[in-house]
């Protein structure tokens, strides 16, 4: 069996579902929330006008105002964000991946596994990801002071290429994702990862918002490495599935 990373496209309007933007209210800009310097740095958006929802509001380390976003899935949504991300799938500029009524109806109707879901405005659903694997620590790199409060790291990056760095599971129809994340990664906390089934369900029905890149073998991983050595950086061929079918366009 196969198995993918999902790779969203940078395809979106600014979409909030932890925050309210209150740029047009004058008076109530003047209320914006004492953590805005530190969430800007978070969020890598500016914060004029931005102020997170009271129910959100402890989630938010006081030192670093970085947060979990599966916290605030616990906490639930109000059901009125207005999401204006192009396709079926994205991420909230906030955090939170966003999964379009129809993406979860395909998902759904072929009873997949290893989701959470949960209503967030008009078609649209927050998507949790709750089957977790262990994975390699060291794809995960760090960079930056840690905040004195919660730890967490100025920066944090790193993509899962190989097969060899998940201990991906044995059963097929579901998605899943790492026991190690962070909030210093740029748009989520953890990667999304499918089994091969699952990318080809929304492949064959066309669900737009990304790509699928598929995990490496070993054998192909060994090949790659070997080609480095000799200063060729070629990447196993056949990796990339676009899920409508069509390549992205050219900007």
């Amino acid at each position: 069996m196969n198995y993918y990373s999902l790779a969203i496209a940078d395809a979106r309007l600014d979409t909030y579902v932890l925050f309210d933007d209150i740029s047009e209210s004058k008076t109530k800009r003047r209320r914006s929330t004492e953590l805005a310097p530190q969430v800007s740095a978070l969020l890598g958006t500016p914060t004029v006008g931005l102020v997170i929802k009271p129910q959100y509001r402890s989630l938010l380390c006081k030192q670093c105002g970085r947060y979990d976003s599966d916290d605030a899935f616990d906490v639930g949504f109000d059901g009125e964000s207005k999401v204006r991300i192009v396709g079926d799938f994205g991420v909230s500029n906030d955090r939170i991946l966003l999964f379009r009524d129809t993406m979860l109806q395909v998902l759904k109707s072929a009873k997949v596994d290893g989701y959470q879901s949960k209503s967030v405005g008009k078609n649209w659903s927050a998507v949790r990801i709750s089957r977790f694997v262990d994975s390699a620590p060291e794809v995960i790199e760090k960079s930056g002071p840690e905040c004195s409060d919660c730890g967490r790291p100025e920066h944090a990056w790193g993509r899962h290429r190989r097969l060899t760095q998940l201990k991906v599971p044995s059963k097929g129809n579901t998605l899943f994702t790492t026991k190690i994340g962070s909030a210093a990664r740029p748009f989520l906390d953890r990667e999304i990862f499918m089994t091969e089934d699952v990318m080809t369900l929304l492949r064959d029905a066309s669900i737009k918002g990304g790509y699928c890149y598929r995990l490496w073998s070993k054998e192909e991983a060994d090949a790659y490495d070997e080609g480095l050595r000799k200063g060729k950086d070629k990447r196993p061929a056949g990796t990339t599935i676009y899920l409508n079918g069509k390549p992205p366009k050219k900007k």
